[in-house]
């Protein structure tokens, strides 16, 4: 007998004389007279048998050296009125086999069979999570395994496992039993105590025995295993034993190491030497004035590899500190990632005081954009400007004051912003922001309004008078000294409008703008030179307010200056010096930035409009418009015609992970054409197009704007209309699609049809081959499901499809290859939408957003005329709790001239948007090479604010690809998140085409 071994005994014996410490070691004594055999084996093993901290029982601890830490631990929980010395003595042999610990928890009581007679999992973690921590154990390296009773509790266990701060268990092995619902600690997960997806990183195996004495355990293990794979789980492995029984998991060698195989496979994938990193996050100094910075750093323990940042001019960024210049008060995440795993995220915020000087802002002879971003006096000067108030640049507690008695101006309302409260005279007016921010407009009376506009982005909307703009925020002109007050807490309305092309400047004599000692927000709007003042400054570069033929100079020597470059903007040249670069937008305008490199540069991002991007050094600048700074005295060029991508504000997607797909029509130019299947009488006007079998291909894209066309067709069909792809989270690949009548119009039924492997969808021909698509008979009972234009959705892994109906959005859910409408359709009815003029809606595109709740958008149209055009379609959202019941809609449309939307949410757990937009740049006249059905994209912001639409960028492009037919592609958008490596259903990229 070991020293270790001989002390702890005598612990024991002296805990046996104790009162009120009895119960460890009677029920030790209990297990020597009645398991004597295999408790001789644990001493024998020279383990560690101690009581627990409470004294109501004990554990067993073997590692295969004392000296090394083990590089995986075995946690067990034993059966029904069963002990800690039966699991050590099945596993032992096993763990000295391949150098794992073992850690057997005794957490039955010894009599009774209440559940008061065991520990509850709530009691029983922290007692394993204190021994694993004294023994030093790397988190997420640890594998639990509960047998039957020990089983049915280990679901538990792990979800206290996934919230407490060390997650020490990388795989669970649950055998023989199965989840109850009706326990109260699984009803905690259910009801969301332990998060949405408490199981996210943590692998599952799952083992029966179909001569198990209970019929339903197996059935119930299935169950189980969705189950955990719902909240979050990688099922690695479920053992369906045909020989097995109850207790056959141990009795077959092949069943244990085909679960330490997996166990062995998860180690080597997260690196068992180095587990999750627990990581904190400082800010130095935590408050700062505006136009200063704080230094953000991580720490993390074990290091972490790479960093997620999440706030503010962070997002994006994979390093462990990042410099942030924010204008209102902001709180910063970041999580460490190593491979360990992930760690929790921590967060910090760094509070924006004001700064108590106030500055003169003034205005040039030209047209000026000024946007607000302290408490100083704006004042314009003889031109025609623009103010733009948004608590994104203006906050804390200063009042702004804006003056302007030249030219016809404009103050523009960004989109969602709050006015918490409004006061009007008969010619000033001051508006309260929901963050404490005032502004003051003088000579209120000459100014015009929008509300919901950011002209940065290109974003209008209808022009106020300022009787307009009063009544709109709730109150009414009086024409006494006594003001009137506005709605509290009103909110910009949120949408986008295309704003047409800007009248191009004409060049001047250029004009100095100069900064303040803030933090300025400075938009070249004319051939000026534009130096920034002593704080850190942001220059907004955009194709919307800088144009013509004139040269912006922007120059800054002070403080930490940004460049930001609006998406959708189209550089049509550059060419970088040693440290100067000049660009030419496609309209013409030029800008030159001295000093270059001590800018940073921010593509895609738009202050107002609060979109954030990763700042790239001068150098990384270069290479991502396809070049490299000199080091000599020429210059070098950057690609031509290069498009900025708006900001994701930090939350890109996985390489590969979007994966389109659309539809090819076919369309021909001219009636009689041999291959016109039947003339499209949809739209009277645009008679001499015809329409053909449509072919579905795909495109590929990592990062939700850019696509690449992959190779091949998937399938053809000859009567398919707005089909629609998904994969569930079980790995089928779903497809349902409307029919067209012989005259090509798209009222008809419902088909469906599925496939296990990819997108390969049964054929007339043979299985995944491009040949004519065969779908099975799809609806209930062998009926007809009428609808149209639909949709694929998972919600928590069941398959539904929306629709269109006569009278709103319908749904069905999908099981056995059929669709199974609601019994209370439609699940949102054209009532339920609060616009008026809406003639029906349709189009619905459905996902769950990553807190549980489900997000419509769908089409409004306007009652047809004699001449329909698309550009009456619009693009609203609603949301569920359920994603059937008691959809709430929003009350205006998102976007205008939109239609046919498709829905995906990616690893981040953005929501993108795809539709086809008819917006200003689109024609009516079929001749015109402008009319062309293009897809384009919005995304949901963290506030439930959508982004401005922005054109998907195909590669190929289309007319490259069918130049005979170049109308015919990129129809009908529908986007899937395609599954990862290793995942389910996953389907690996096609070859891409190449282009011409």
């Amino acid at each position: 007998m070991t020293t270790l071994l001989r002390l702890l005994l005598v612990l024991i014996l002296a805990m046996r004389c104790a009162p009120g410490l009895a119960d460890s070691a009677s029920l030790l004594a209990q297990v020597q007279t009645i398991s004597n055999m295999r408790y001789q084996f644990a001493v024998d093993k020279n383990a560690e048998i101690r009581a627990t901290s409470d004294n109501r029982a004990f554990s067993i601890w073997w590692q295969p050296s004392n000296t090394i830490t083990p590089k995986g631990v075995i946690v067990t929980l034993h059966g029904h009125q069963s002990y800690a010395t039966d699991e050590f003595y099945l596993w032992q042999p096993y763990a000295e086999k391949y150098g794992y610990a073992i850690l057997a928890l005794q957490w039955w009581f010894g009599s009774g069979d209440a559940t008061s007679d065991y520990y509850t999992p709530m009691d029983m973690y922290p007692l394993l999570a204190e021994q694993l921590k004294s023994k030093g154990i790397t988190p997420g390296t640890v594998l639990l395994e509960g047998y039957s009773r020990g089983s049915a509790n280990s679901y538990a266990v792990a979800a206290f496992d996934a919230v407490a701060a060390q997650r020490y268990f990388g795989m669970v092995l649950s055998v023989s039993g199965q989840m109850a619902s009706g326990y109260p600690p699984n009803q905690e997960i259910i009801a969301g105590k332990f998060g949405s997806k408490p199981y996210t990183g943590v692998q599952w195996v799952l083992y029966c025995g179909e001569k198990d004495a209970d019929p339903i355990v197996c059935p119930a293990m299935k169950g189980s295993r969705d189950w955990v794979a719902a909240y979050g789980a990688t099922v690695a492995l479920f053992i369906d034993d045909a020989t097995g029984d109850h207790g056959g998991f141990m009795l077959n060698s092949v069943n244990v190491e085909s679960a330490l195989a997996a166990y062995e496979n998860m180690l080597s994938s997260r690196g068992s030497t180095s587990g999750a990193p627990v990581c904190t996050l400082s800010a130095s100094p935590s408050s700062i004035t505006t136009g200063t910075s704080a230094t953000l750093t991580a720490t993390c323990n074990p290091a972490a590899s790479s960093y997620v940042w999440t706030g503010g001019t962070c997002a994006g960024i994979s390093v462990s500190s990042c410099t942030a210049s924010p204008t209102t008060t902001t709180t910063y995440t970041v999580t460490g990632v190593n491979t360990g795993g992930t760690s929790q995220a921590v967060s910090v915020t760094v509070t924006v005081t004001a700064n108590a000087t106030s500055y003169t802002v003034p205005g040039t002879l030209g047209n000026d954009v000024f946007v607000l971003t302290a408490g100083n006096f704006y004042y314009g000067g003889g031109g025609n400007d623009t103010y733009i108030i948004s608590p994104n640049t203006l906050g804390g507690s200063v009042t702004a004051k804006i003056i302007d008695t030249e030219g016809d101006n404009l103050i523009q309302l960004v989109d969602g912003m709050t006015v918490t409260a409004s006061t009007f005279y008969t010619d000033a007016a001051q508006l309260m922001l929901s963050n404490g921010a005032k502004v003051q407009i003088l000579g209120a009376s000459k100014f015009k309004f929008q509300l919901g506009a950011n002209a940065p982005a290109g974003d209008t909307a209808a022009v106020l008078t300022y009787t307009d703009f009063v009544t709109s925020l709730g109150a009414s002109l009086t024409s006494g000294a006594l003001p009137g007050a506005g709605t509290a807490n009103y909110v910009v309305p949120t949408g986008f409008t295309q704003a047409t092309a800007p009248v191009a400047t004409v060049a001047g004599n250029a004009s100095t703008v100069p900064g303040t000692l803030g933090g300025d927000v400075l938009v070249p709007s004319g051939g000026n030179n534009y130096l920034g003042g002593g704080g850190s400054d942001t220059y907004i570069i955009s194709p919307y307010t800088l144009s013509g033929a004139v040269t912006a100079k922007i120059i800054d020597t002070e403080g930490t200056n940004v460049i930001q470059l609006v998406g959708g903007l189209t550089i049509a040249s550059s060419s970088f010096f040693n440290n100067a670069v000049q660009f030419v937008l496609s309209n013409g305008a030029t800008v030159q930035i001295l000093g270059a490199s001590s800018f940073g540069y921010q593509l895609g991002a738009n202050a107002p409009a609060g979109q954030t991007a990763s700042s790239q050094s001068y150098a990384q600048f270069a290479v991502t418009l396809g070049t490299s700074v000199p080091t000599g005295t020429s210059a070098v060029s950057g690609s031509a015609n290069y498009v900025v991508q708006s900001s994701t504000s930090g939350t890109t997607t996985t390489a590969g992970d979007i994966r389109m797909m659309f539809t090819i029509t076919g369309r021909t130019k001219a009636l009689g054409d041999p291959k016109c299947a039947y003339p499209n009488t949809t739209y009277p006007n645009q008679g001499y197009y015809c329409s053909l079998v449509e072919t579905i291909r795909s495109a590929i894209s990592s990062d939700g704007i850019n696509f690449y066309l992959e190779e091949s067709e998937w399938f053809t069909h000859g009567d398919m209309a707005d089909p629609a792809w998904g994969v569930g989270s079980d790995g089928v690949w779903r497809l349902v699609a409307g029919t067209t009548s012989v005259q090509g119009v798209r009222d008809g039924w419902l088909r469906y049809t599925e496939s296990e492997t990819c997108p390969n969808f049964p054929g007339s021909g043979s299985k995944g081959t491009p040949s004519d698509l065969y779908f099975r008979e799809a609806t209930a009972n062998g009926g007809v499901l009428s609808g149209g234009v639909p949709s694929i959705a998972d919600a928590d892994g069941e398959a539904r499809a929306y629709f269109g109906m006569a009278d709103g959005i319908g749904m069905a859910t999908i099981a056995g290859g059929q669709l199974q409408p609601y019994a209370k359709n439609p699940v949102l009815r054209l009532s339920d939408v609060g616009y008026s003029g809406l003639a029906a809606i349709s189009d619905p595109a459905v996902v769950q957003r990553s807190d549980g709740s489900y997000v419509m958008y769908f089409k409004g149209l306007a009652p047809p005329d004699s001449d329909p055009d698309p550009r009456d379609h619009m693009l609203f959202r609603a949301t569920s709790v359920d994603g059937i019941n008691n959809w709430v809609a929003d009350s205006k449309p998102l976007v205008m001239g939109a239609s046919v939307p498709g829905v995906t949410r990616d690893r981040a757990g953005k929501v993108w948007v795809y539709f086809l937009y008819f917006g200003a740049d689109w024609s009516p006249n079929p001749t015109d090479p402008k009319h062309i059905e293009r897809p384009y994209v919005i995304w949901e912001n963290p506030d439930g604010s959508v982004s401005s639409p922005q054109a998907v960028v195909f590669f190929p492009a289309q007319h490259e690809v069918d130049p005979q037919y170049p109308l015919s592609f990129y129809n009908d958008p529908d986007p899937v998140l395609n599954p990862a490596s290793g995942e389910k259903g996953y389907c690996p990229a096609k070859t891409v085409v190449p282009r011409p």
